[in-house]
């Protein structure tokens, strides 16, 4: 939906599809990531925001759960698909949250 929103600038139904996603119950980490690529790919820099926010406020959980995730990787691929999310999120883990505003 998001990815549609943006190919024919529809605004108000991207500004609607945002509003959704950040409504949404719990975010995992392997969701966060999908979230920080589709609004980089989309242009959705309102749930980007917000969810660069989230990171930087629950640094210290989001790293606890990538731990947790690696540690309980079942094969070199799971331990690849974990490697890749860290890196993903690691500018966000180590930024102070006094930085972003």
């Amino acid at each position: 939906m998001l990815q549609v929103t943006d190919i024919y600038d529809v605004e108000t139904l991207k500004d609607k599809v945002e509003d959704t996603i950040i409504k949404g119950r719990y975010i995992g980490v392997r969701n966060l990531c999908k979230i920080l690529i589709s609004s980089e790919d989309f242009n959705a820099q309102q749930l980007r925001n917000y969810y660069i926010r989230h990171i930087i406020s629950n640094r210290k959980l989001i790293k606890e759960q990538l731990l947790k995730l690696n540690t309980n990787a079942a094969n070199d691929v799971e331990q690849l698909e974990i490697s890749q999310m860290s890196r993903k999120l690691e500018p966000f883990l180590t930024v102070k949250e006094d930085k972003m505003n």
